[in-house]
């Protein structure tokens, strides 16, 4: 079974539960809250586990506490599938019986129970008959609501429960989240859908792990069904809020199953050589802080065993077993549902080991299995005196009735016992670590972490992980290995600039092996390997690699990583290196001869003595706010009130326009008033420099002019300087060499102002300097002249089959042919000119042909590509589009009908050409339609409907020619049209009477006349088909009627 299939099982499987839960609850009488706002009926044993639960709320202030209340929910759902899922793995390993296959199967209660020594082997049959006053006790307290065969399934599970509490008791032992089952319907669909599963996934060591993965791991469509039906029901709600709450989950906690082909690579490559260096095999301690499901320690614990039988022939099994358990694997986290299935995968391991040695007689003593906060420095802890009660042992909520009292008692009794276990834990130190530790940035942490990270690890609480890699450094013994995997942006950005230096202080890096995208189901982060040895020898060489090229669309293989290793390139640098380069970013793959050009040449822009200033610019706080398109803002208030607007712009080198415009009247008053607005840097404001954009679609940095009299964005960081010319400096940034540095300093999509301030600038020689400037003011010039076929540019000279008109085409298609030409001709020059810079800024820095080599194998030429604007029809359709605007904003304010419109583009084009019936007719045949019903119904282009008027003020495809459409559908519209720029209504009050006359105008003259003269000619001797004609102009009139009548811009 492939993961895409298990993934859905695990999804329909977390909807029924969570859902029938819910339902017991509503049915218990249980808010959404938490509190009992209905005191229903119930059958002596629900009341049981109602009161119950009331005394449990109340001591654990769950009741009133709508989030606390949903997440029991949840917690309680999740922890009946992990009880039930066990049972099904332990039956198909051959460690309990078929018993569930039997009920799955909906029959046979006839099989044997658990085969192991510790639950009595007793028939399923005779347990009901040993059991059947038992049983028939709970069913007649139930008042008999569900079948037998329920009460048989439920007591068979609690029963099996208790004795599996003896040996898994994070899990079974769980009574709180063990009280509220499925009702018999629910049941039987859940049983029904684990049936799916295929018995191979049994037997995988990660199959639990994937089945807690999944259940955390939310799509969007199943948020958004979720949402939309969340009012249907009260089970329905509870559901929305679980969802939800999980996203957020993953948000906070930020933790993602590692595959075993990562954790393999790991463990093998910190243990194993571990233990080589020091032989005592039972002395070693191995760390997972954050062990989630368990993946590392399930793994380690293979290899633990592995090296025990070569180590200890003598041994049996049994010692073996519970040695690695109680001295050698540690685990930790901070959700109990994950360690959960860690300690259920690490007993099914030590007994699947236990039957395959034939061993009848195994106990498991204990495992080091913590629910704890790894990043709380728990030994320095001051002990607690221990308050002994009736509860320190069990409490089973379903079989008694307890106050609110007894279970207050109960919790802080196993809250002291819990600072007790961690505190023990945690005066260990570990001689290996491995991890996947979360990965979450302090704006995604709840203020509660953000301030204790702040307290216990002030340089790393910029991020969790960065807390857990000082973390591990403490708890590691000296000579210690350490290993993991992440994100690898901890290597490059600046943010993690400390965490490097703690890193490069107090280890020494083994192996760095870059993984790209793809090894976490769900995130889409470019991830890496990293090993260091806890004060190791730093001048020893580091093994270092860029996998990522290599692991795509290949099976992973559990042995993939090394068997890539034994013929990728791999790169060999000494740490030291790393310091060479400021915020020390850890570049393993770049030659000497390129490290050198750091330390040869200034910074680009980290402080004063910098040639050039980067900064970042303003964040409105809310940009659809404070932003208008340029061409929503009237004239007069532009450099008055409103000033262009930088903002990235996507991938665009050397020229842009900048459409939108930023409300700055009397100082910027509105946006220092709005909260959340930040206001950076704003002496640079309104200055010449260089914009550049934050991400791009080519993930290619792309940088071009800022002229005089802007403001720039967050998104849309600038360049300053009073020392470089700036087409140089712009000529030189746009070059491959600083780009391939850029992505080395931080491979992220996102250029930030600190990789920027960190480029090695050199001073060119006066040649060098001189062409670069030439060049680029071509390059420049060129790119503004293609742009300028756009109507709203701001270099904007004529559309495209103007410019072909005016240079000697006679039809539309020569017109579009001598354009196409000139075009191409051009982007392919800037291409020249592209690659001509590139070469040169290669020559100012020394590089060697081996170092462009690479540099051009990483970053290959982006060849010029069809423009899809570019496409006849589109061409076409703005030059009919261009008619109506030149048109429009010259005359007075007006509505025009669609008829209208039409009429004055073929004027126009009758007027300009001598054949321009024959071009009327070349544009109809081209588009595919008339031209009125281009106006009306739009024509296709692309594979999406275009019609001449855009879709609003926002549309840059046409965001000029506004329309309403006041009735029908395809070419049967009634539409109207106008020049946006007429009716500026929210800037204009008076334009909106216009307007509004406008609308009655076309109301009184145009369509109440015309529907009145159909309406006469309906009551004439017509023929049937003009009868039926005049019928659907009546319908389409009297509906274009109501749509004026109902269009009001003055309320």
């Amino acid at each position: 079974m492939s993961r895409a299939t298990l993934k859905p099982i695990v999804s329909k499987l977390r909807e029924i539960i969570i859902k029938d839960i819910a339902g017991k609850m509503e049915k218990f009488g249980f808010s959404i809250s938490g509190n009992i706002t209905a005191d229903k009926p119930l059958s002596e044993y629900d009341t049981v586990i109602k009161n119950n639960l009331v005394s449990l709320f109340d001591g654990k202030n769950i009741a009133g506490n709508k989030k606390e209340y949903i997440a029991y929910i949840q917690d309680s759902a999740r922890t009946f599938l992990h009880i039930l899922i066990c049972f099904k793995t332990m039956e198909k390993r051959g460690l309990i019986s078929k018993v569930l296959e039997g009920l799955l199967d909906g029959g046979a209660y006839d099989q044997i129970l658990p085969d192991f020594n510790s639950v009595s082997p007793i028939a399923f049959t005779d347990l009901a008959e040993k059991y059947r006053d038992s049983i028939a006790l709970m069913e007649q307290k139930d008042n008999e609501e569900e079948d037998t065969e329920y009460y048989n399934f439920i007591f068979m599970f609690s029963e099996l429960s208790k004795e599996m509490a003896k040996e898994v008791p994070l899990l079974f032992k769980d009574y709180e989240h063990n009280l509220v089952h499925p009702d018999f319907d629910g049941l039987k669909e859940i049983l029904f859908t684990i049936n799916k599963i295929e018995d191979e996934e049994y037997f995988e060591d990660d199959f639990l792990g994937w089945i807690y993965q999944y259940w955390v791991d939310v799509k969007a469509e199943e948020t958004k069904s979720a949402k939309k039906n969340k009012d249907i029901s009260y089970k329905d709600g509870v559901y929305n809020e679980i969802l939800t709450n999980l996203e957020e989950e993953q948000a906070q906690f930020g933790e993602f199953y590692t595959p075993r082909w990562v954790v393999k690579y790991i463990v093998d490559n910190t243990l194993k050589p571990y233990f080589e260096e020091n032989k005592k095999i039972e002395t070693i301690k191995l760390l997972d802080p954050a062990c989630g499901a368990g993946n590392f320690l399930v793994y380690s614990f293979d290899v633990f065993y592995e090296i025990y039988k070569k180590e200890h022939t003598q041994w049996s099994d049994n010692i073996i077993i519970n040695s690695i358990l109680e001295k050698n694997i540690f685990g930790v986290d901070i959700q109990r549902e994950p360690l959960q299935v860690t300690a259920l995968n690490l007993w099914l391991k030590a007994k699947k080991k236990a039957s395959d040695a034939n061993i009848k007689n195994f106990n498991l003593f204990n495992m080091n299995i913590l629910k704890a906060n790894s990043l709380y420095r728990w030994e320095n802890d001051k002990e607690e005196e221990l308050q002994l009660s009736l509860f320190d042992t069990e409490i089973e909520l379903n079989e008694r009735q307890y106050t609110a009292e007894d279970i207050g008692k109960y919790i802080s009794t196993q809250n002291i016992i819990a600072k007790r276990d961690a505190r023990l834990f945690f005066k260990n130190k570990f001689n290996v670590v491995v991890m996947n530790p979360p990965f979450v940035d302090a704006r995604k942490m709840d203020s509660e972490t953000s301030d204790f990270l702040k307290k216990e690890y002030p340089k790393n609480s910029r991020n969790l992980f960065s807390a857990f890699i000082e973390r591990a450094i403490e708890l590691t013994v000296k000579k210690g290995i350490i290993g993991f995997i992440s994100s690898d942006t901890f290597m490059y950005i600046g943010s993690f600039d400390k965490t490097r230096e703690m890193i490069l202080n107090n280890t020494a890096i083994k192996v760095i092996l870059t993984l790209g995208r793809g090894v976490f189901e769900g995130p889409t982060v470019d991830s890496a390997i990293s090993i260091y040895e806890k004060g190791g020898l730093k001048s020893q060489p580091m093994l270092s690699a860029n996998l990522t090229k290599h692991l795509i669309n290949v099976e992973k293989t559990n042995d993939i990583i090394s068997d890539i290793l034994c013929n990728c390139e791999k790169f060999i640098v000494e740490q030291s290196k790393f310091k060479k380069i400021l915020s020390y970013p850890f570049l393993y793959d770049i030659s000497e001869n390129v490290r050198s050009v750091f330390a040869k040449s200034k910074y680009l822009g980290v402080d004063e003595s910098s040639p050039a200033r980067i900064k970042q610019g303003m964040a409105t706080g809310k940009n659809e706010l404070f932003l208008r398109k340029k061409w929503e803002v009237p004239r007069d208030k532009i450099g008055v009130d409103y000033y262009p607007y930088a903002k990235g712009g996507g991938f665009s080198k050397y020229a842009n326009d900048l459409t939108d415009y930023v409300i700055w009247a009397n100082n910027g008053e509105k946006i220092r008033a709005f909260k959340g607005s930040v206001i950076r840097n704003e002496t640079y404001y309104f200055k010449s420099g260089i914009t550049y954009s934050d991400i791009t679609s080519e993930s290619r940095f792309s940088a071009r002019k800022l002229a005089n009299g802007c403001i720039f964005d967050t998104t849309g960081s600038c360049i300053f300087s009073e020392e470089i010319n700036y087409d140089y400096l712009l000529g030189f940034i746009n070059s491959k060499f600083p780009n391939y540095l850029l992505k080395k300093l931080n491979p992220s999509p996102h250029f930030q102002v600190g990789d920027l301030q960190k480029m090695p600038y050199k001073i060119p020689d006066k040649q060098n300097e001189r062409l670069v400037i030439s060049k680029t003011n071509r390059a420049r010039e060129l790119k503004e002249y293609l742009l300028g076929f756009n109507y709203v540019s701001d270099f904007y000279h004529e559309v495209e089959l103007v410019y072909g008109f005016n240079n000697g085409g006679k039809t539309i298609r020569e017109a579009y042919k001598i354009f196409i030409n000139k075009y191409n001709e051009l982007e392919n020059e800037i291409y020249i000119l592209q690659l001509e810079i590139d070469q040169i800024i290669y020559k100012i820095y020394e590089l060697d042909e081996e170092d462009i080599k690479v540099i051009e194998e990483e970053l290959p030429n982006i060849q010029p590509k069809p423009n899809k604007d570019n496409d006849i029809k589109k061409v076409t359709l703005n030059y009919i589009r261009s008619i109506a605007k030149d048109i429009l904003i010259n005359a007075p304010a007006k509505l025009y009908i669609d008829e209208e419109i039409e009429i004055l583009i073929k004027q126009h084009i009758e007027k300009t050409f001598p054949n321009g019936y024959n071009i009327v007719e070349e544009i109809e045949a081209i588009l595919g339609k008339t031209i009125i019903d281009v106006i009306r119904g739009g024509a296709k282009i692309g594979s999406g409907n275009v019609t001449l008027a855009g879709k609003g003020s926002k549309d840059l495809d046409e965001p000029l020619l506004q329309q309403k459409v006041l009735a029908g559908t395809g070419v049967n519209k009634q539409v109207v049209i106008w020049h946006l720029t007429h009716f500026l209504l929210e800037f204009e009050d008076d334009k909106k009477y216009v307007m509004q006359n406008e609308i009655r105008r076309l109301n009184n003259d145009v369509y109440r006349p015309h529907l009145q003269t159909v309406k006469e000619k309906l009551q004439t001797e017509i023929t049937s088909s003009q009868r039926k004609e005049l019928e659907k102009q009546e319908k389409l009139l009297a509906s274009s009627v109501k749509t004026l009548d109902g269009w009001k811009v003055i309320e």
